[in-house]
């Protein structure tokens, strides 16, 4: 089996049918560098190709792996070495699709392990809040937050206002599943205006939405509106769009050389969608800690990416 014999066949094939490179890629479903590759050696068409190459170039697929056509009588010398350079061909496939098989395996488990720590360390919505927050105004007119021990911990936000310059502060409390199973107790108490006196502050998230807990000028004329939530509602809805979009896209193109790209493209919006709903399943009215949240959603995403790329690759048998 001589890689440059079989791709100088190729060639003389392909111009004896008047194709150009480009042409027969398209009819292989593979790119026109593939195809010159294999004509120049550099390349070999694996066995999942060989049949397809055969078949478009009306020859045998010995012949391929020969580099010429039979002559009428095949001597027994002949017959071993092409049985041989078979048997070679098909143990590599094999080892291979071992090497495949490791590496998906591989990829679901990391995918599976990434969802699980993301879940049991994400925050969980505290419906009754006034058992986990509890708030005091102290004598020197300092105010405070009591966060008891079902609270797995906090985080508190600044915003100012770029119109009239007002801070608005944010205090969120939350669980976690694996915070009772870890045994932890905490009792903090947190000052909410201690440092820098804020014009707001809410408490989020409550059970109606943000709770007003101190306006130094009375009640604000506005709401607050929580960014990470309307980011990853928004994404869902447009990460879905584009994922049907270049799917749709792929579909149409399928039999291109370039489909491959699309595909590999295609993926992108699909896997950090899904991995947008696997991360915030059960939450999406709750949604609080970007940082989190972010993190485990490029994380899950790039995973399911190399997942899917792998797993639903369309061309695997083709390229």
């Amino acid at each position: 089996m001589n890689s440059e014999k079989t791709g100088k066949f190729i060639s003389e094939l392909r111009k004896e049918k008047e194709l150009t490179q480009l042409q027969l890629a398209e009819l292989l479903h593979v790119s026109d560098k593939a195809i010159s590759r294999w004509e120049t050696g550099k390349g070999f068409p694996d066995i999942g190709s060989l049949e397809a190459v055969a078949d478009v170039l009306k020859v045998s697929v010995a012949e391929l792996l020969r580099g010429e056509h039979f002559p009428e009588e095949l001597s027994r010398e002949e017959a071993e070495t092409y049985t041989s350079d078979l048997f070679v061909l098909l143990k590599k496939s094999l080892y291979q699709k071992k090497i495949k098989s490791l590496v998906l395996g591989f990829l679901i488990s990391a995918v599976f392990l990434t969802a699980l720590i993301v879940h049991l360390n994400a925050p969980v919505y505290i419906k009754d809040a006034g058992n986990a927050l509890e708030m005091e105004e102290l004598s020197d007119g300092r105010i405070v937050a009591v966060l008891k021990e079902d609270v797995a911990g906090y985080r508190i936000d600044d915003v100012r206002d770029l119109d009239d310059g007002k801070i608005c502060r944010t205090i969120s409390c939350y669980r976690t599943l694996l915070h009772p199973l870890s045994g932890k107790k905490t009792q903090t108490v947190v000052i909410l205006n201690g440092n820098g006196d804020p014009d707001y502050i809410f408490y989020y998230p409550g059970e109606t939405g943000d709770q007003l807990l101190y306006a130094k000028n009375g009640s604000p004329d506005f709401g607050v509106e929580t960014l990470p939530r309307l980011i990853y509602n928004y994404w869902i809805i447009l990460g879905t769009l584009a994922s049907i979009g270049s799917l749709l896209l792929f579909y149409l193109s399928r039999k291109k050389y370039y489909a491959g790209r699309i595909w590999k493209a295609a993926l992108i919006p699909l896997s950090f969608t899904i991995s947008t709903l696997l991360v915030l399943a059960g939450r999406f009215t709750q949604v609080y800690n970007a940082a989190y949240y972010f993190s485990g959603i490029l994380l899950l995403g790039f995973l399911l990416y190399l997942l899917l790329l792998y797993a639903l690759n369309p061309f695997r048998k083709k390229a």
